[in-house]
């Protein structure tokens, strides 16, 4: 039975929900994504699981989107239980290289992994980040300058990048 510890962050944007494992962080659910979806995630990656409200096991993520928030953290420390497709998980990895406040297009991130015609399939493994702000999926837009998708809304990928440029001046 895989254990799956739960907290809630709060934030300006609303509720964030914290699941992690005796590994790592494994999911952060933004405020408009729904219980029941994050719980077919889990039912796909961790069957069999047992979810367990505890804040003190995520005590130290809360401590980092504090600091993150407050501009006192540029690059989160925690430890991960990434759950995906190979792919998915290159894609992730790939998306913590980028530095705070900076932006890249999904066609770049393409080449970056060698896949330069990849940039939809590298939009979809971006889409299928468990791990939303920690893992900055944020800081990449559409060639063309648009902010492209976010699972969060459009208004919260605006702000965690109006915070980070504020922040970087």
């Amino acid at each position: 039975m895989n254990k799956i510890y739960y907290s809630v962050y709060n934030y300006e944007v609303g509720n964030l929900k914290i699941f992690s494992t005796n590994k790592g962080i494994c999911y952060l659910g933004l405020p408009n994504q729904k219980y029941e979806l994050i719980i077919k995630w889990f039912k796909k990656y961790f069957n069999p699981f047992e979810i367990i409200k505890d804040d003190s096991k995520n005590k130290y993520i809360h401590k980092e989107l504090k600091k993150y928030f407050e501009n006192k953290l540029r690059r989160f420390n925690c430890n991960y239980d990434l759950r995906g497709t190979k792919f998915q998980r290159k894609i992730w990895v790939e998306l913590l290289k980028i530095p705070f406040s900076q932006i890249i297009s999904y066609k770049q991130l393409a080449e970056k992994i060698n896949h330069k015609k990849s940039y939809r399939a590298v939009g979809n493994a971006i889409g299928k980040n468990p791990v939303a702000i920690i893992i900055p999926c944020h800081r990449v837009i559409a060639t063309n300058g648009s902010l492209g998708g976010y699972s969060g809304g459009i208004r919260i990928k605006k702000l965690l990048l109006n915070l980070e440029n504020e922040f970087s001046n």
